[in-house]
């Protein structure tokens, strides 16, 4: 789920019951499976049944459900939305519903969710009006230009990866102006380092490098006396850090960086998923 910012608010997990029938264990086998320190999960259960009972289980506050809309509108689980929603739980309406919904259930969700196709479809507001009441989440972007007119039609968040077709960028002004825009220091130094690796310069060489950029020098040293090191001695030096981790190892670091440190934020989706895929 993406937000106007680019940022990634919350993960849709989309769940198919294997076992007719199961009784889910939400609050504990979820929780578990993704605990509260991952961030918001946003559950989108593919079975009526199994979603009648995860309706009915204490979840957790930071596990979202989507409710279509269809079942939001039957009178046997008003109850439970209510219940969830008084305990704090973040509600989703999916789709657009095909009767009224009361006064009463509408208020507990936070969120409708529109598929692409629908919104393309039919653009006009269901008789409820709960594309006006309740912000909007678009689903089904899969592209740049997608997202983008998600959120000129007014949605707040977009459900999918815009990670689409290669599209050909804006020319920025300064280029068309003729005079080429120079890239942000941090991004100078990270494509030097790169380069020079390539090149299989001296470690006293990079060092040299890294010292013109103490905020790239710091996290370098971050990273290597981070727990994903575990190493018994405390790393200070530049020159032994450059060693510790090794070129190949140095170069990929180096890499994520010039990917995360890009001042345009269309790209964070992207680098959210390079790193969820790793």
């Amino acid at each position: 789920m993406i937000d106007r910012d680019r940022a990634i608010t919350a993960v849709r997990l989309t769940v198919f019951a294997t076992q007719p029938h199961a009784a889910p264990s939400a609050n504990g086998l979820l929780a578990e499976a993704w605990p509260a320190e991952a961030g918001r999960l946003s559950l989108n259960i593919a079975d009526e049944h199994l979603l009648e009972q995860v309706l009915r289980c204490d979840l957790p506050p930071h596990l979202m459900l989507e409710v279509p809309a269809f079942m939001a509108g039957q009178l046997a689980q008003v109850e439970a939305i209510h219940a969830l929603h008084e305990r704090g739980n973040t509600l989703l309406i999916k789709g657009w519903p095909t009767t009224p919904l009361s006064h009463e259930v509408l208020p507990c969700f936070a969120y409708s969710i529109i598929d692409l196709p629908d919104e393309q479809a039919d653009g006009l507001p269901p008789q409820d009006g709960v594309s006006r009441n309740i912000p909007q989440v678009q689903a089904g972007v899969r592209s740049m230009a997608e997202l983008a007119e998600a959120f000129s039609r007014g949605a707040i968040a977009a459900l999918g990866w815009p990670i689409g077709p290669a599209e050909t960028a804006p020319t920025p002004a300064s280029a068309a102006s003729g005079r080429p825009r120079q890239p942000p220091a941090a991004i100078s130094t990270v494509v030097e380092l790169i380069n020079r690796v390539d090149r299989g310069e001296s470690i006293e060489r990079l060092e040299a490098v890294m010292k013109n950029d103490p905020t790239l020098a710091f996290r370098l040293l971050r990273y290597l006396n981070s727990l994903a090191f575990a190493l018994r001695v405390e790393v200070t030096s530049f020159g032994h850090a450059i060693a510790l981790l090794g070129y190949k190892r140095l170069k990929r670091w180096l890499a994520l960086l010039l990917a995360s440190g890009s001042g345009d934020t269309a790209y964070k989706p992207l680098v959210y998923a390079a790193a969820r895929r790793g």
